[in-house]
């Protein structure tokens, strides 16, 4: 458990356990009901029980004495553990930030905020003489794991620091005279300004917090090691009375999910691979989610394969594939994908760090495929590897002429690069039948030399459906 330093002088205090729907500020005794789209749920926190808050719905508007903390010194802390970073854009990739608590308004120049951003990055805010001065850590705030963060200003000794786990992450010298401490109103998992998309907020948190703690002292909140190991899965009364959620079909705990695609059997497990979006359902930031299964119906959800954290990849990771070769991949699963910027869709690949295939690292030379191929469309997506006569290549959905069709990529084994030239698998003779685009093709090899084709157009006169031919492959 955290412990209080003598003489520190404790403002407010949100230890985050939830009852009947509302969380309590220990030092005045007020209660506060959480905003939820569902029931408010608690999760193994740092410290006995925390919020988890779901990414679209879930902040708790309270409120916190401020008039104690007008002064030159104070310390803010809390944990919190990360399952993916705020959307706040959902149609593009965007680096802004919102609150993992916090009361600071822009327009009244006052107040602080631990914030954490789209893209991971993470800092402390404080308003001091109307000033806003910003205290930022220079790496990303770690997903998956407990985050102690403790933010230090001291105006006698002109420094704000942050902390994270212990250690100094960031400092900012501050030759100012004392913190405006701003209004009452304090936010928990999401800014005062409310970003929204129909009924989903963009800007809220997605994770657990646990033990907020405000000092106006510089005495503090001592690090200690969290009680509990980040435990991101769902309550099952979340879904108890749920008649359309199946049984026996391999499925994230919660949130968005579509196209399930690189089955692989390794290491005695069953891996299945999908398109999640844990803050909702956009078409921005999408990732790879993860199951797993020995006997393909008990199926357990691991954390995020890949994620958007890149340059290339930034607004997503969509479709793609899991190939194992002996030559090609050494023997090891590697993810080949759709890595998507927000102007084009280029190819890239990961392999895997553990056998477990829970952690995996992104190809330095990614992309693979850095362009789409001349005189395709832009809507370049969905990669699958296959060989044929001792050759490797890879097909990608795509279109010409508008009409949907599949390009043709073949590997070069003394350069380990892929050929991107404009040559031509497939394409359909009219969009009637074959779409306007030709969507997650797949080969798959069969008796006698033949082959199965198979792929999904995208506005043909049927609408979307899959489509296969039986042949040869020349």
């Amino acid at each position: 458990a955290a412990t209080v330093v003598a003489g520190a002088t404790l403002v407010s205090h949100f230890p985050m356990e939830v009852k009947n729907g509302a969380i309590t500020e220990s030092v005045s005794g007020s209660s506060f009901n959480v905003n939820d789209a569902l029931a408010a749920e608690s999760a193994d926190g740092a410290e006995g029980t925390a919020l988890r808050l779901d990414g679209y719905s879930t902040f708790v508007q309270s409120s916190i004495n401020t008039s104690e903390l007008s002064g030159k010194t104070m310390v803010m802390s809390l944990w919190c553990a990360v399952e993916s970073y705020p959307m706040m854009d959902n149609t593009q990739a965007v680096n802004t930030s919102t609150y993992i608590a916090g009361n600071m308004s822009d327009t009244n120049k006052s107040g602080f905020a631990l914030t954490l951003s789209s893209q991971g990055n993470y800092e402390f805010d404080c308003y001091i003489d109307g000033w806003k001065v910003a205290c930022k850590a220079t790496t990303k705030l770690p997903k998956y794991e407990w985050n102690k963060l403790t933010a230090v200003v001291d105006l006698n000794a002109k420094y704000i620091k942050l902390y994270r786990n212990g250690e100094e992450v960031a400092s900012k010298t501050v030759s100012l005279n004392s913190i405006k401490a701003g209004d009452n109103t304090f936010m928990i998992g999401k800014s005062l300004d409310d970003v929204k998309v129909g009924p989903m907020y963009l800007n809220t948190f997605d994770g657990i917090i646990d033990d907020i703690s405000i000092y106006n002292s510089l005495d503090g909140i001592a690090y200690s090691q969290p009680e509990n190991a980040v435990n991101f899965s769902v309550p099952a009364s979340r879904f108890a009375n749920d008649i359309q959620r199946p049984a026996f079909h391999g499925m994230p705990a919660a949130g968005w999910t579509n196209e399930t695609h690189g089955l692989t059997y390794y290491n005695g497990e069953y891996h299945l691979f999908f398109q999640k979006n844990p803050n909702g359902p956009y078409w921005g930031r999408l990732q790879w989610g993860h199951l797993t299964s020995t006997n393909l119906y008990d199926w357990t959800e691991e954390k995020v394969a890949i994620a958007p954290s890149e340059d290339y990849d930034i607004k997503g990771c969509w479709s793609g594939c899991v190939y194992t070769d002996p030559t090609l991949t050494g023997g090891k699963p590697y993810l080949y994908y759709t890595a998507v910027d927000n102007t084009k869709a280029t190819i890239a690949e990961a392999y895997p760090a553990d056998d477990n295939l829970t952690e995996w690292t992104k190809y330095s030379s990614n992309p693979i495929l850095s362009s789409v191929p001349a005189g395709m469309s832009a809507d370049f997506r969905d990669c699958y590897i296959f060989t044929n006569q001792g050759e490797y290549y890879m097909i990608v959905g795509c279109s010409k002429d508008n009409i949907g069709a599949t390009t043709l990529h073949k590997y070069n084994a003394t350069t380990k690069t892929w050929s991107n030239d404009g040559s031509i698998f497939f394409q359909g003779k009219n969009a009637l039948t074959a779409g306007t685009y030709g969507e997650m093709p797949v080969i798959v090899p069969m008796n006698n030399g033949l082959g199965l084709f198979g792929v999904t157009p995208i506005g043909s006169l049927h609408g979307t459906e899959a489509l296969y031919w039986v042949g040869n492959i020349g």
